[in-house]
């Protein structure tokens, strides 16, 4: 009878990392010249060149990026009326409640929110 080892296969260093933190550490590797160059940044990360490439330049976002975008339902003007809205009310001791929260976006809005 033979005996089979069981050998796990390799691993990435990286396994355990998320890819926009591995293409954001390596953007951050590029920006402070710990890496000049993208290609070895890209390696050294195990990230794909051409998308690291993008990022690095500003071209593209990460598909979070663009999923977040598209869902967004205040424009950041309004975004920057709400907050100032509930600074002011925090100013005068008043907290609001998500629900209140959420009617005072809706009327910056101009329309119905879902409930996130």
């Amino acid at each position: 009878m033979h005996a089979f080892s069981h050998t796990n296969p390799p691993t990435s260093k990286f396994n355990k990392i998320d890819y926009n933190a591995r293409i954001a550490a390596a953007i951050a590797d590029l920006k402070s010249q710990v890496f000049t160059d993208i290609t070895a940044a890209a390696e050294e990360w195990d990230v794909k060149r051409t998308t690291l490439s993008k990022r690095f330049r500003g071209k593209t976002g990460s598909r979070e990026d663009a999923n977040s975008y598209v869902r967004q339902r205040l424009t950041a003007t309004q975004e920057k009326t709400l907050i100032e809205y509930i600074n002011k009310l925090d100013d005068r001791g008043f907290h609001p409640t998500p629900q209140i929260l959420k009617n005072i976006a809706q009327s910056i809005a101009r329309t119905k929110l879902s409930p996130n």
